[in-house]
């Protein structure tokens, strides 16, 4: 699949267009404000190869969630009447 020189560009503007957005939404909600959006020309190649490294750059953050010693011996004792159940 080849894209055209012109496609590119009108996707790397709109590109910039929802990142200047997203940085705007940020600020109005009260959250970490966004990097701000160089701008300037870049190469098409450059754009799409950035994009890439991005997305594969930026793990997910994952929160430990921890349970309350009630909620733990809730989940225990459900799981013994499971098994009480199931042997009956």
């Amino acid at each position: 699949m080849t894209i055209s020189i012109e496609a590119l560009k009108e996707a790397i503007k709109i590109k910039e267009q929802i990142a200047e957005l997203e940085a705007r939404l940020q600020k109005i909600l009260g959250g970490e404000e966004a990097p701000k959006v160089k701008r300037g020309r870049k190469k098409a190649s450059e754009a799409v190869l950035e994009e890439s490294t991005e997305a594969e750059a930026k793990p997910a953050k994952k929160r430990k969630r921890k349970l309350s010693p009630e909620a733990r011996e809730r989940i225990a004792a459900a799981q013994k009447a499971r098994w009480a159940a199931r042997k009956a």
